[in-house]
């Protein structure tokens, strides 16, 4: 809202909009519905009153608290499941060696292609061996074919 030249309220429709489409479009298409909290407060034309002021901010900290403390709580209690579970653990040092290799993946497009067409190939059975001298990109290779061809 605005004030015009004559004093009277003006409501900015734009930012009403803009303000309608952030609360129904944006944030409930980012967040979960439980990660939502809506709050309602009385305005007057002094202001809030105190008394609701004081109300309106213990349960925001209130539910800020617990919102905050449950996705601690669940992520303590994921690394707690993930560390005992070595296989978990293997699993994904090989996935950040992957992507590690693959950041230093560039060029050999060619090479890339022809191993690409080999592994899609379902009538394919022999085996693919990359070889060449140390230091030549043979593991960056097969990582970035591994991200790309994807086969689960």
């Amino acid at each position: 809202m605005c004030h015009s030249k004559t004093g009277e309220l003006i409501i900015d429709s734009e930012a009403e909009n803009l303000l309608q489409n952030l609360k129904k479009s944006r944030i409930p298409s980012k967040l979960q519905s439980s990660n939502i909290f809506s709050y309602q407060v009385h305005w007057t034309s002094n202001g809030i009153n105190r008394h609701d002021h004081a109300t309106y901010i213990a349960q925001f900290n209130n539910d800020f608290y617990h919102a905050v403390k449950q996705q601690i709580d669940q992520c303590v209690k994921s690394r707690i499941l993930f560390d005992s579970d070595p296989l978990q653990h293997e699993i994904l040092e090989h996935a950040i060696q992957c992507k590690t290799y693959v950041n230093k993946f560039h060029g050999r497009i060619d090479i890339l292609n022809q191993f690409k067409e080999y592994v899609m190939n379902e009538n394919e059975n022999r085996f693919c061996i990359a070889y060449g001298d140390s230091g030549f990109g043979k593991t960056s290779l097969l990582a970035k074919i591994a991200i790309d061809v994807c086969i689960v």
